[in-house]
Order: structure tokens, then C-alpha cells, then sequence
């Protein structure tokens, strides 16, 4: 998505027109909703909200309703953590949670500057190796 030219400057109008031609009027009434819940926010990441909202996310959603239907639990997680890399272009883009989940955010340039990642990498980190070992992700620094 951000890599089409629209995106930097996408206006309320053009999110309405891909939101229909996307998604159909379920697509508009989820993107007023985004807009109404996130007034502040620019159009580009309202749009990029509604469109992870009906794909990436919904796919998650459905694999793990299957998965809840068989023995072992399921956890999901959502990373909402956004990047300061082109002024916040990005948002929380697509993949941005795998240089915090192998805890070397300094080594990916899209994770941003903020010196705050360290210690979400650390917190993503120890959640991950705490599922491997145990099956659980939770920990005291994780919210939930």
C-alpha cells in the first residue's frame, strides 16, 4: 500500500471510493467508523486500519476460531506499534513486528528510533521464547 503513489496524500474521498470498490458498502461503513474512532489520524492509516481489518486480520480471527475448536489454546496478538521512520508514513505496516519479536530492532530500519522499542523488543522477545518453552506468551511485561 505505501508504496502507491496515492498513499502519502490519499484524501477522504479516494478511501471512500477504494473502501466500495474493495470491500462494498461494509468497506464504507468500516472506514466512517475508523474515522469517527480515530479522528486525529491521517486518511492513509484510516484506509490502511480498514484494509487490514479485512484481510490480514481476518484471516488471524478465522485460523484461530479453527484452532479454538481443537485441544490446545490459541493466542493471538495484535501489534499496533507504529513506526517514526517517513514521519510516520508506515503506521504499524505489515511485518514491522518481526525485528521486535527477534529483538534486534537496531538492526531494522523500519522500526524506528524511538528508544522506547528497546524495551518493547525485549517485552515481544520474552514472549515469544516463553510460548516456545511453555506454550503460554505471558508475562508481567506484556499488556493483555
Amino acid at each position: 500500500m505505501a508504496a502507491g503513489p496515492p498513499f502519502p496524500a490519499l484524501t477522504e474521498p479516494t478511501a471512500i471510493e477504494l473502501a466500495q470498490a474493495n470491500f462494498g458498502a461494509d468497506g464504507v461503513l468500516l472506514l466512517q467508523e475508523v474515522m469517527a474512532e480515530h479522528p486525529t489520524e491521517p486518511v492513509r492509516l484510516q484506509d490502511a486500519r480498514v484494509v487490514n481489518s479485512r484481510t490480514f486480520a481476518a484471516a488471524a480471527l478465522a485460523m484461530a476460531e479453527i484452532k479454538a475448536r481443537q485441544s490446545a489454546p490459541v493466542f493471538l496478538y495484535e501489534f499496533a506499534r507504529t513506526s517514526n521512520v517517513l514521519d510516520g508514513l508506515l503506521g504499524a505496516a505489515h511485518s514491522l513486528d518481526l525485528p521486535f519479536a527477534f529483538n534486534n530492532v537496531d538492526r531494522a530500519v523500519f522500526a524506528g528510533t524511538a528508544e522506547s522499542r528497546h524495551k518493547a523488543s525485549r517485552n515481544m522477545a520474552l514472549a515469544w521464547t516463553r510460548f516456545a518453552r511453555t506454550g503460554s506468551p505471558g508475562h508481567s511485561g506484556i499488556p493483555t
